[in-house]
């Protein structure tokens, strides 16, 4: 079984978190209101 984050409204502090975890093997899923925002977290 993986382990897996899901953040709503991703923002600075889960996305610093996210980026930790998925070196790591996890699975993170975020959510966010901009499409620039969005743009950010699928990198």
């Amino acid at each position: 079984m993986s382990n897996t984050l899901l953040s709503i409204g991703h923002g600075y502090t889960a996305s610093a978190l996210g980026h930790l975890l998925l070196k790591q093997g996890w699975r993170v899923i975020g959510t966010t209101r901009s499409g620039e925002n969005a743009d950010k977290l699928a990198d």
